[in-house]
């Protein structure tokens, strides 16, 4: 994919909210032949499994951008509750 970036120089942080929807005894594992939900469907699960797709797309970012050249740096966290 041609990707048209800026001559600027940048950061993107990419924030969840909580991240309560995965924890102990949650699967943490995409399901790429289910994605829609289609077959079987947990809320908490589809829900922590975003905030998982939220850290691993700017991860991908980042690399992208390094490799590309890009004046982009990207980083992606989840506040943690006290």
């Amino acid at each position: 994919m041609d990707v048209s970036v800026p001559d600027l120089p940048g950061k993107l942080a990419i924030v969840n909210g909580a991240s309560d929807g995965i924890g102990p005894g949650l699967d943490a594992t995409i399901d790429w032949d289910n994605l829609q939900g289609e077959r079987s469907y947990s809320r908490s699960r589809s829900y922590g499994l975003s905030k998982l797709a939220n850290v691993m797309f700017g991860l991908e970012l980042d690399r992208r951008s390094q490799a590309g050249g890009w004046a982009l740096s990207a980083t992606s966290n989840t506040p943690v509750r006290p």
